[in-house]
């Protein structure tokens, strides 16, 4: 094992926003910032303790920002879980976003969530060693222990027949 690679394959968590039917909006819940935690409020606790560990924060400074992660866990995003991709007849342009050091693939789900809204697929990789911590840190634990990730039933909706995606904890705008 090295590099997260195990066994010839790498974990690498996407996150994905995708274009929806008004109609299905209106009847679905929106998400909440803790389902990028997989609504583990330890998790979220974790990650962003260690991301400030390792970037060097007070201890006092982490403390009070703990707070503020542990504020919005509950705080109401702008897309909906794991609902139907919308119909068209043409395929969605793809935006990929790549997140920055000390940052996670959801740093920037408000213009993501937009650009869904807007007819985009935007897909987020996590790059766990640009946040300075594992994958173990930063994962939910359900997806490490069932096998990793799934390939998205409805891949080729998203991006035609161009291969094979794999997506875990589908977001839609």
């Amino acid at each position: 094992e090295a590099g997260g690679v195990s066994g010839g394959r790498r974990v690498i968590v996407v996150e994905a926003w995708y274009p929806i039917d008004p109609a299905v909006a209106e009847r679905q819940p929106l998400g909440k910032y803790g389902d990028y935690f997989a609504g583990d409020r330890a998790l979220l606790e974790r990650t962003q303790r260690t991301l400030m560990q390792r970037s060097g924060v007070a201890t006092a400074a982490i403390e009070s920002n703990l707070e503020l992660a542990r504020a919005q866990f509950d705080l109401v995003r702008g897309s909906h879980r794991n609902a139907p991709l919308a119909r068209s007849r043409k395929p969605f342009p793809l935006v990929i976003y790549s997140h920055g050091t000390l940052q996670q693939r959801f740093s920037n789900d408000s213009l993501a969530e937009h650009l869904a809204r807007n007819g985009y697929v935007v897909l987020a990789p996590e790059h766990p060693l640009a946040a300075l911590v594992e994958a173990e840190d930063t994962v939910p634990r359900p997806l490490l222990e069932r096998g990793r990730l799934r390939e998205a039933e409805d891949g080729r909706a998203l991006l035609g027949d161009r291969g094979r995606v794999e997506i875990d904890d589908r977001v839609a705008g």
